[in-house]
Formats: structure tokens, sequence, C-alpha cells
């Protein structure tokens, strides 16, 4: 993918329409950074604050809005990546290549439960996304049938 962007970010000098992409995609790569910033504050409260045998109100307090702070920006995380990362990688990755990435996500090829991640996800799908979930399993198991 990196290749990809690479590529865009020479062909973007003379299209405004690739330069706004570009730029869209920093964007995410700051709320990225800031996510994982949040993290790292959660940890340091978790560390800090909670290495001690007991939990002070203020500590709950404290930990509670890192933690919402950092659900937040996950959340935007995941609708710029919907917005922009998603279509990027439909319009630089073949059919055939994005069943093979889905299926890497998807399907656990080392675990003894191959499906575990299915299984957990379709513990929260409508009936219709379940049947819509098993048909990409199809198509994944035929790109890489599962052993």
């Amino acid at each position: 993918m990196s290749k990809s962007v690479d590529y865009s970010r020479r062909a973007a000098a003379h299209d405004p329409i690739k330069l706004v992409k570009l730029a869209v995609l920093e964007k995410e790569d700051a709320e990225y950074s800031r996510l994982l910033d949040g993290v790292m504050e959660v940890m340091t409260v978790l560390e800090d604050d909670i290495g001690a045998t007991s939990i002070i109100s203020r500590t709950k307090q404290h930990l509670y809005g890192q933690v919402i702070a950092l659900r937040v920006a996950q959340e935007d995380h995941l609708e710029t990546e919907e917005a922009m990362v998603i279509p990027l990688i439909r319009e630089n990755l073949s059919v055939e290549s994005q069943v093979n990435v889905i299926g890497g996500l998807l399907v656990d090829r080392e675990a003894d439960d191959k499906r575990w991640v299915l299984d957990w996800i379709s513990q929260d799908l409508t009936h219709n996304e379940n049947n819509l979930l098993l048909e990409l399993e199809s198509r994944i198991n035929q790109a890489q049938p599962v052993s």
C-alpha cells in the first residue's frame, strides 16, 4: 500500500483532486497518531496512578476520562478510514487482493479455531448481515482454502 501512496504523492503534484486526497490521508495519519497518544496516556495513568495498591476516586475519574477521549479519537479515526482509506484500497488493489487482505483479517490460519474472528463478529450482526458474512467467508475460502 505504501508504494501506491508514494506513487499517488508524485502524481498529486499536478492533480488538485489527488492533492486533496493526500491531505485527507495526512489528516488520517495525524488522527492515528492522536489515537496512539491516547493509548499512551491511558498506560501512563495505569502505571503512575494505579500502580499503587488502592485506587482513589480521582484516579478512577482520570482513567475514565482518558478512556472516553480515546474512544472519541478511535471513532474519528475509523470514520476517516471509511471515508478515505477504503476507497483508496478499492482503487489500488484488485478484487482478488482485497479478498486476500480481508481473509487475513477475518481468518486466523494459525489458530486451532480458524473461524474465531468470524464467530465473534457474527454475534452482533443481523440475519442478513450474517448471510453476507458467510458469502464473504466463501469467497475468502475460494481464494485461499483453509487447511
